[in-house]
Protein backbone atom coordinates (compact mmCIF):
# COMPACT_ATOMS: atom_id res chain seq x y z
CA UNK A 1 0.00 0.00 0.00
CA UNK A 2 1.25 3.38 -0.89
CA UNK A 3 0.58 6.68 1.52
CA UNK A 4 -0.98 9.73 0.24
CA UNK A 5 0.77 12.95 0.82
CA UNK A 6 -1.11 15.93 2.18
CA UNK A 7 1.22 17.98 3.10
CA UNK A 8 1.53 20.72 0.14
CA UNK A 9 -0.86 23.11 -1.58
CA UNK A 10 -3.23 21.83 -3.97
CA UNK A 11 -3.91 23.36 -7.88
CA UNK A 12 -6.49 25.16 -7.08
CA UNK A 13 -5.29 26.69 -3.90
CA UNK A 14 -2.21 27.81 -5.73
CA UNK A 15 -3.92 29.34 -8.70
CA UNK A 16 -6.42 31.02 -6.32
CA UNK A 17 -3.72 32.13 -4.34
CA UNK A 18 -1.59 34.15 -7.18
CA UNK A 19 -4.75 35.53 -8.76
CA UNK A 20 -5.15 37.32 -5.62
CA UNK A 21 -1.94 38.36 -5.45
CA UNK A 22 -1.96 39.60 -9.31
CA UNK A 23 -5.44 41.40 -8.29
CA UNK A 24 -3.42 43.48 -5.27
CA UNK A 25 -0.33 44.10 -7.52
CA UNK A 26 -2.07 45.33 -10.40
CA UNK A 27 -4.25 47.50 -7.53
CA UNK A 28 -1.03 49.31 -6.44
CA UNK A 29 0.52 49.58 -9.76
CA UNK A 30 -3.02 51.46 -10.70
CA UNK A 31 -3.09 53.84 -7.59
CA UNK A 32 0.96 54.77 -8.38
CA UNK A 33 0.18 55.43 -11.89
CA UNK A 34 -2.74 57.61 -11.30
CA UNK A 35 -0.59 59.43 -8.48
CA UNK A 36 2.39 60.13 -10.94
CA UNK A 37 -0.12 61.47 -13.46
CA UNK A 38 -1.68 63.79 -10.91
CA UNK A 39 2.01 65.09 -9.53
CA UNK A 40 3.13 65.52 -13.41
CA UNK A 41 0.17 67.65 -14.24
CA UNK A 42 0.48 69.33 -10.91
CA UNK A 43 4.35 70.38 -12.20
CA UNK A 44 2.98 71.50 -15.79
CA UNK A 45 0.47 73.68 -13.83
CA UNK A 46 3.24 74.80 -11.85
CA UNK A 47 5.75 75.65 -14.47
CA UNK A 48 3.27 77.50 -16.95
CA UNK A 49 4.56 80.78 -16.62
CA UNK A 50 2.67 83.46 -19.02
CA UNK A 51 4.90 85.46 -21.12
CA UNK A 52 3.82 88.38 -19.17
CA UNK A 53 4.97 86.68 -15.43
CA UNK A 54 7.84 86.16 -16.92
CA UNK A 55 8.73 89.89 -17.83
CA UNK A 56 7.00 90.86 -14.43
CA UNK A 57 9.88 89.27 -13.30
CA UNK A 58 12.40 90.82 -15.08
CA UNK A 59 10.48 94.51 -14.48
CA UNK A 60 10.79 96.93 -11.96
CA UNK A 61 8.69 97.24 -8.96
CA UNK A 62 6.65 100.35 -8.64
CA UNK A 63 5.94 101.90 -5.62
CA UNK A 64 2.37 101.50 -5.49
CA UNK A 65 0.34 98.13 -4.19
CA UNK A 66 -2.90 96.82 -5.25
CA UNK A 67 -5.45 95.38 -2.09
CA UNK A 68 -8.43 93.55 -2.64
CA UNK A 69 -10.73 93.49 0.05
CA UNK A 70 -12.84 90.37 0.53
CA UNK A 71 -15.78 90.29 3.37
CA UNK A 72 -18.20 87.06 3.75
CA UNK A 73 -20.97 86.90 6.33
CA UNK A 74 -22.30 84.27 7.34
CA UNK A 75 -26.32 85.02 8.06
CA UNK A 76 -27.19 82.19 10.26
CA UNK A 77 -24.46 82.92 12.71
CA UNK A 78 -23.89 86.63 12.49
CA UNK A 79 -19.86 85.84 11.87
CA UNK A 80 -17.93 88.04 9.70
CA UNK A 81 -14.84 87.26 7.98
CA UNK A 82 -12.29 89.58 5.91
CA UNK A 83 -9.72 88.66 3.96
CA UNK A 84 -7.47 90.73 2.00
CA UNK A 85 -5.34 90.21 -1.12
CA UNK A 86 -2.32 92.25 -1.79
CA UNK A 87 -0.79 92.54 -5.29
CA UNK A 88 2.50 94.39 -6.30
CA UNK A 89 2.49 96.51 -9.63
CA UNK A 90 5.38 96.34 -12.16
CA UNK A 91 6.33 97.69 -14.57
CA UNK A 92 7.59 95.47 -17.78
CA UNK A 93 10.33 95.79 -19.42
CA UNK A 94 10.32 95.98 -23.54
CA UNK A 95 6.20 96.78 -23.81
CA UNK A 96 6.01 99.41 -20.72
CA UNK A 97 3.44 97.65 -19.11
CA UNK A 98 2.14 97.39 -16.06
CA UNK A 99 1.84 94.41 -14.63
CA UNK A 100 0.29 93.21 -10.91
CA UNK A 101 1.91 89.85 -9.29
CA UNK A 102 0.65 88.30 -6.08
CA UNK A 103 1.93 89.06 -3.60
Amino acid sequence: MYRQNNGGFSMIEVIVSTALLLVVTLGFITAAAAGGKALLEGMKLENSWTEEELLAEEGSLKESLLKVYFTIEDQEEGDTMEAVEVFEEYRTPGSGEDYYRHR
